[in-house]
């Protein structure tokens, strides 16, 4: 109704503008000079036209891009209600990601600290600890659900901040994910297997803000059905 309403008022100045130029081209001329009471009038006449034809195509203009914003908005916020699902499990997965790389850390300087048998136990408790572990975040990553381009594309009409954070939490889970390759992860430093655990908690961060806005949105929706 209010886009209508915008058109209505477009009209109204288109009204107010032609009786203003009708005013000082005929009104006041003609009172003094008679030489304005011919083609004057037809020179009004389409000056008023003109300007009502601007002032109207203007309006449909405004009223179009009102509506298309109006369902670009509808359309995110439809969409951003379908991704909080995916956004909570993948939360939920970058969590466990984090904390088994963790204790397999905890798990790993058990192993150093306590007396064994010999070298080769030694060696075999280590990596097994942090092999347990960076299996586990594997597999936990390869759950990880992909938003795609296009829906980012739609929820940035909400707020593209959120889209970016979802779009750089993707980015680095798939760098995580290449440095746990369980044929390669027992070969990274402890340095790096806790620099993983910070990438992974930093991906989770960012999904965060996303995901309790989007909860938002969804429980709106649902109260007003």
């Amino acid at each position: 109704m209010s886009y209508f309403l915008r058109l209505a008022e477009c009209m109204v100045l288109a009204c107010v503008v032609a009786a203003g130029v009708w005013v000082v081209t005929v009104a006041v001329p003609s009172a003094s000079n008679s030489q304005f009471s011919g083609k004057t009038f037809w020179e009004v006449v389409s000056a008023i036209g003109t300007v009502a034809a601007v002032v109207v195509a203007l309006g449909i203009a405004l009223w179009q891009e009102a509506l298309r914003r109006s369902e670009a908005k509808l359309r995110a916020r439809l969409t951003a209600t379908t991704l909080v699902g995916p956004l909570g499990r993948n939360i939920d997965r970058l969590q466990r990601a984090s904390r088994a790389i963790e204790e397999a850390e905890v798990a790993y300087e058990g192993a150093v600290s306590h007396t064994v048998r010999d070298v080769w136990d030694l060696v075999q408790a280590r990596n097994e600890a942090v092999t347990e572990g960076g299996q586990i975040a594997f597999e936990l990553l390869l759950e990880i659900e992909e938003i795609s381009l296009e829906q980012l594309a739609v929820i940035s009409a909400l707020d593209a901040r959120h889209a970016e954070q979802i779009a750089q939490s993707a980015a680095e889970s798939r760098h995580t994910y290449a440095l746990l390759d369980p044929r390669s992860y027992h070969a990274v430093t402890p340095a790096g297997r806790a620099n993983i655990a910070n990438q992974l908690r930093t991906a989770e961060a960012l999904l965060k803000p996303a995901w309790q806005a989007f909860q938002q949105i969804a429980f709106r929706a649902s109260n007003q059905t």
